[in-house]
């Protein structure tokens, strides 16, 4: 913008008040729309800490529950909607290194133990309707040959009988 402006001469002074003017509405504007965007997050918060999942039925399922050993994809988001604990789900591939697992099928397959003996919860969170190959593949890898206790659209809870 400051190349336009230097470019107007003192004859244009006319042109100048109208491209500050501009730049001036311009600026109300996206303050009184990031004004907005800030109250509407304050007031409903954002990502996993939004008012439509910390109050949904899934999250207040896993809050209620008897205490129990629960894996997940999204480990976080349990402690921080429920202060449970839970332990990361086996995944294929190490996301800090980019790595395969070599352990992968070893804890995948104890992880399923647990959950069919009715020793552990498995709390999976959005990724049956990704539109990510990997992401649904995941699912139904830890998923495979484990009952559904509750489905609560993006979030499942798999469990077997004590």
């Amino acid at each position: 913008m400051a190349w336009l402006w230097n470019r107007l001469n003192r004859r244009m002074t006319g042109l100048r008040w109208i491209l500050a003017a501009f730049c001036l509405v311009l600026a109300i504007f996206n303050v009184k729309d990031g004004y907005a965007a800030m109250n509407q997050i304050g007031r409903e918060g954002q990502g996993f800490a939004h008012r439509g999942i910390r109050d949904s039925t899934g999250i207040q399922a896993i809050r209620f529950m008897p205490p129990t050993v629960i894996y997940s994809n999204k480990p976080g988001a349990i402690f921080l909607l429920t202060g449970k604990s839970a332990y990361v789900a086996p995944t294929p591939v190490d996301p800090v290194t980019g790595q395969s697992r070599s352990n992968y099928n070893d804890d995948l397959s104890q992880m399923q133990r647990s959950v069919r003996a009715g020793e552990a919860i498995l709390v999976l969170f959005g990724l049956r309707n990704s539109d990510t190959p990997d992401e649904v593949s995941l699912f139904a890898d830890l998923s495979d040959n484990l009952t559904i206790q509750a489905d609560y659209g993006d979030i499942v809870i798999f469990g077997g009988s004590r």
